[in-house]
Parts: C-alpha cells; sequence; structure tokens
C-alpha cells in the first residue's frame, strides 16, 4: 500500500509540474520585450520576431504554428509587405501557400500541416519572386535565423528583393 501511495505522490507531482507556463519558454518569451503600444496581439503584432516561440503548442500564444514568419520589402529597410504568397515544400513533396498581411506577418497553423523537415521556401509578389538557398532544418519560426542586423549570427530580415522597390509597405490599420 506503501508502495501505491508512493506512485501516486511520484505521479501527482509529475503532472503537477506540467502544470502552467514552461520557465525556460517564459524566459524566452520576457525576452522578446513587451508587446508594441498600441498593436493588439493577433495576427499583425510582433513583425520579425519567432513566432513559433509562443506560438507552439503549449506556449502562451494561440493558435499554435508549425511554420511563421515576416516578409519585408527589401534588404536595406524593414518595411512590411503584404499580399506576397509564402511557398512552402516539405521534404514529402506536399505543399502549404501562406499570404502575408499589413504587417508583413504570415503563418500557418500547426492544425492544418504538420511538414516533414527539411523545408523548402518561396516568396512571390507579382512578377517578383525568391527562393530561399537553404531549406528550413528544423525551426519554423524565421526570425529565428532571420533577424536584423545581418551578420555572423544571422541572415538579415526576409525580404523580397535585393534592389530597393518602389512599392508602398503593408499598412496596419
Amino acid at each position: 500500500m506503501a508502495r501505491v501511495r508512493l506512485l501516486g505522490s511520484v505521479l501527482l507531482g509529475v503532472w503537477c509540474a506540467g502544470c502552467g507556463t514552461d520557465p525556460t519558454i517564459s524566459a524566452v518569451a520576457d525576452r522578446l520585450g513587451p508587446e508594441e503600444p498600441g498593436v493588439p496581439q493577433g495576427p499583425e503584432h510582433r513583425p520579425g520576431q519567432p513566432c513559433v516561440t509562443c506560438h507552439h503548442g503549449s506556449g502562451p500564444g494561440e493558435p499554435a504554428f508549425s511554420l511563421a514568419g515576416t516578409i519585408y520589402v527589401d534588404r536595406d529597410r524593414a518595411l512590411p509587405l503584404e499580399g506576397a504568397s509564402v511557398e512552402f515544400e516539405d521534404a514529402l513533396e506536399r505543399r502549404r501557400t501562406a499570404s502575408t498581411n499589413c504587417a508583413g506577418n504570415f503563418y500557418v497553423e500547426a492544425d492544418d500541416w504538420q511538414p516533414q523537415f527539411p523545408v523548402w521556401v518561396e516568396v512571390r509578389f507579382g512578377e517578383e519572386s525568391i527562393a530561399m538557398e537553404t531549406p528550413i532544418q528544423r525551426d519554423g519560426a524565421c526570425a529565428s535565423c532571420h533577424f536584423d542586423p545581418a551578420g555572423p549570427g544571422s541572415a538579415g530580415h526576409v525580404y523580397l528583393s535585393e534592389e530597393l522597390l518602389d512599392l508602398p509597405a503593408g499598412a496596419c490599420p
């Protein structure tokens, strides 16, 4: 009987340890800083940040995303690109497309698609397109690798063109 109680106590402790927010995830989310004033939580918040940090299923963000990020107009400016198609193809040759919103953000909900990595990506906007030179290996948050400034630790933000384009930036209401 003592073994049953001990086992029950251990199982209850393990179960309760899973309650609440994972401290590691909380620490990473805290490092992202506060929300931008005047921008409500939702599809247009936190452009350029690693979306899957919070939107991964057991994080504070809902819904869970398998892939998410932000696309900008060009390399030299952080102008969001609205209306671009972000095309994905996974290792099983399955395809999905997401569209960027006024903040340049896009996402694929985990309930809609669980890609088999690696995943190849191409961004299209009108006649312009750019394909990522290497596939995504495991992390569906683009900003895990693509953040400013570009350098040894980052490829820089994701953009449509190397050249300055005369396109209007996305403008969220």
